[in-house]
């Protein structure tokens, strides 16, 4: 049986975090879809970015692996707390997008 195959997706980073990826307002991550039946999440993009740059996991996660409060993660424009959160489904093609918290008043 073949390895399941990696998939490219794309995270869009905010300006307060590209200088943990090099500068780069967007990065490209592999996921593999492990077992083949098991769907690419929003964690799992997370931890692949955290893999390609380490300093970003910090920024992003708590040391529980749980997303920070001024961490917002969209997919396909939609708020992933709203969803599944981590567990959300990326669905082929679909941006994931790190936005900051904007608190007001």
């Amino acid at each position: 049986m073949a390895p399941p195959p990696d998939r490219s997706v794309v995270v869009v980073l905010p300006a307060a975090l590209r200088d943990e990826a090099d500068g780069r307002s967007t990065v490209t991550v592999s996921v593999t879809a492990a077992p083949v039946s098991a769907a690419v999440t929003v964690g799992r993009v997370l931890d692949a970015l955290a893999a390609a740059h380490p300093r970003l996991e910090r920024r992003l996660r708590d040391e529980r692996g749980t997303l920070r409060r001024h961490v917002n993660v969209f997919v396909a424009g939609d708020d992933c707390r709203a969803l599944l959160g981590q567990d959300t489904p990326v669905p082929d093609g679909a941006e994931v997008v790190v936005l900051p918290n904007i608190a007001g008043g």
